[in-house]
């Protein structure tokens, strides 16, 4: 099966495996060697902790801290889930993203002092991902998207004193993406990315995802961020990434994948 990272290689997507499949889509040569560069970093499987920190334009700060499971099923789709612990009051908030074969794939939410379970729509993806900067659309790419987009590999650049691969995407106009277009900056020798532009539908420059080479580190043969910055130039807001701690050999249980299990709230 073919696949495409979150975004074209979101640095959030490549650290935790999270792929949308690219349908019957024919990538050309170098987007198919890039794809396969970047796939290299993202295990099957694994637990790891994650801490969101939003600044709105008048310096007011809000933290969430959260634990995320992920697997790939025997087709090798993806299943993601993703638990708020902290702050207290939000502590069982939750997302689950769901996969599917040939079809749409399934987003849903959960927030505890609801006590229901959402779906989200396609419409709805440029949402806000619990409260921070990074929408839903920034963490898993519709199926939609993916098998419509346009991908094309640019000329190579600089980035912090290393080459990096350039690719652009175009999503479709019935994919309901936010973005006319996304253009990811990847590190040709360790196959992470650094810098991810968004461009809204007026073709301006919506958001801006950074990763400093310093924060990328070797972990056995792959190589991740431990750090990612992620800016909203429209709402003059940032929200700042840190990965904590992983086990990429964590088993993860397959009833975690289920609206059941979500609705359960811990």
């Amino acid at each position: 099966m073919k696949r495409w990272l979150v975004l074209v290689g979101c640095p959030l997507g490549v650290a935790l495996g999270i792929t949308a499949s690219a349908g019957a889509q024919e990538l050309g040569p170098g987007v198919q060697e890039v794809r396969d560069c970047v796939e290299r970093n993202a295990p099957r499987m694994g637990r790891q902790t994650l801490r969101f920190e939003r600044t709105d334009r008048g310096g007011a700060s809000r933290r969430l801290d959260l634990t995320a499971w992920w697997k790939r099923d025997a087709n090798d789709r993806t299943r993601f889930l993703a638990r708020v612990e902290a702050p207290p009051d939000e502590r069982g908030a939750a997302f689950l993203f769901l996969e599917r074969e040939g079809g749409e794939n399934d987003l849903f939410t959960y927030l505890p002092e609801l006590r229901t379970v959402r779906r989200i729509s396609n419409r709805a993806v440029s949402g806000s991902f619990l409260g921070t900067d990074f929408s839903y659309e920034d963490i898993v790419a519709l199926q939609g998207e993916a098998e419509h987009s346009r991908l094309d590999l640019l000329p190579d650049e600089e980035r912090e004193g290393r080459r990096v691969r350039v690719l652009q995407a175009i999503p479709g106009e019935d994919s309901g993406s936010a973005y006319s277009r996304v253009v990811s900056r990847i590190d040709a020798e360790t196959c992470t990315v650094l810098h991810v532009e968004m461009f809204g539908r007026s073709d301006a420059l919506s958001k801006e995802l950074v990763v400093a080479w310093a924060d990328v580190e070797q972990d056995g043969d792959v190589w991740r961020p431990r750090k990612v910055r992620i800016r909203d130039l429209d709402k003059e807001s940032e929200t700042r990434l840190e990965l904590g701690k992983g086990d990429w050999r964590a088993e993860v249980p397959d009833r975690f994948f289920n609206q059941g299990e979500l609705a359960k709230g811990r």
